[in-house]
């Protein structure tokens, strides 16, 4: 009976032995890991910090913001209308703000047809 019991507690610390080694090689592989991690965090570049008068709209902290600068306002606007070229040759900063506010307004069309519930703003640099 007693050999039983014996052979029986063998068994059992032969298989915790084998867990605790199969934990240590996790425990290595994770600080492997931990310490490759921590490499690429500390090659990343901050992001710059936000214009001031956007930084008083949305603060700091963990509130994310997409910015999308329109490179041609005006051939946009006069690819799509020629009174756009009157328009763009006449007063072409109303003529970008109508391409930005149309702009803004596709892109939360586009947005909520896939569900994304977003605040979409026109902000103007100084």
């Amino acid at each position: 009976m007693s050999t039983a019991i014996a052979t029986v507690a063998l068994v059992v610390a032969a298989l915790l032995t084998a867990a605790c080694v199969v934990l240590l090689l996790q425990i290595r592989s994770l600080r492997a890991r931990a310490v490759a991690l921590d490499a690429k965090v500390a090659a990343l570049v901050p992001a710059p910090p936000l214009p001031p008068e956007l930084a008083a709209t949305f603060g700091s902290g963990q509130r994310r913001l997409l910015a999308v600068e329109i490179l041609n306002p005006i051939e946009l606007a006069t690819a799509k209308s020629s009174a756009a070229k009157l328009l763009g040759a006449v007063r072409p900063a109303l003529l970008t703000k109508v391409v930005y506010d149309q702009a803004a307004k596709q892109v939360v069309d586009q947005l909520e047809s896939e569900g994304v519930l977003a605040d979409v703003r026109v902000h103007a640099a100084r």
